[in-house]
């Protein structure tokens, strides 16, 4: 079961929309929130070429973004309590310094999920979702990736290949009481052979059962790229979450290879259940 949830706070607008999430979670399924705020100091002293002379402008630029990081991380984290403790959530609120995606992986290990926005902007974290893709190399546990304004649909769509991050996603979303919030459950599987199809959606469907969950398979041929298809049926079955493993390789069809992976997490606008 799910007792606490590590929340990745960033001072953005984002990482307030995995608070309002980690909030609704936890007080449907009795669970505490971390949140976890983190300076970049790597990346804002890391080296770079100054022209002669520069050296104590560098550094001094290096204190001044050090300073801004540390009172940005800060108020990011106090809101967080505040959100917490209006709500009614018990929660504790944690300050690190280090590089965000491992500082998140190593505070992981006392959580049993871990929210984080779409696009972060840890400072000079300047890929909005650098952070989020690192993290997903080796996931410590589940990442919840939230996007802006989701919706509060009751419905969930688990995108399923097969594979064994599919079926470890698929597996950790049961063990962690989550089908508790949702009313209704769609299997999709993408193959062009829909037998194989119908049999690898099978597995995902009876496993959900034996947790009390009736599942609708649906099978499609791949008429269309994987991350298509798979954002299209999000929006037709009006999910409210997306779950999936990440970068798997079925052993017929590759679809749920990185950049179907990373093409759904920059494109959707639900929710999104990950595992590897």
């Amino acid at each position: 079961m799910l007792r606490n949830m590590l929340v990745a706070l960033d001072g953005s607008s984002y990482c307030e929309q995995a608070t309002e999430l980690g909030i609704r979670w936890a007080l449907a399924l009795r669970s505490t929130l971390t949140g976890l705020g983190v300076i970049d100091e790597p990346e804002i002293r890391a080296p770079e070429p100054v022209p002669i002379g520069g050296g104590a402008f560098k550094l001094e630029l290096e204190e001044t973004r050090l300073k801004q990081a540390r009172l940005t991380i800060e108020a990011a984290v106090q809101r967080f309590g505040q959100c917490c403790q209006q709500r009614g959530v018990a929660c504790q609120g944690l300050v690190d310094v280090g590089l965000p995606a491992e500082q998140i992986t190593r505070e992981a290990q006392r959580a049993d999920l871990i929210l984080i926005g779409q696009q972060t902007h840890f400072l000079l974290d300047g890929e909005p979702g650098r952070t989020v893709q690192a993290l997903l190399k080796a996931p410590p546990r589940p990442v919840v990736v939230v996007p802006q304004n989701p919706p509060e649909h009751k419905t969930v769509l688990v995108a399923y290949d097969g594979s064994l991050q599919a079926s470890r996603a698929l597996w950790a979303f049961c063990q962690l009481g989550l089908p508790e919030l949702f009313d209704q459950f769609h299997v999709l599987t993408l193959d062009d052979d829909p037998q194989h199809g119908q049999l690898v959606s099978r597995y995902a469907t009876e496993l959900l059962k034996q947790h009390g969950v009736e599942a609708i398979p649906q099978v499609l041929s791949l008429s269309q790229s994987a991350d298509q298809l798979i954002l299209q049926v999000v929006q037709e079955r009006r999910a409210g979450l997306l779950v999936m493993g990440c970068y798997g390789r079925p052993l017929l069809v590759e679809w749920f290879l990185g950049t179907t992976t990373l093409h759904v997490i920059q494109k959707a606008t639900v929710p999104l259940f990950l595992f590897q």
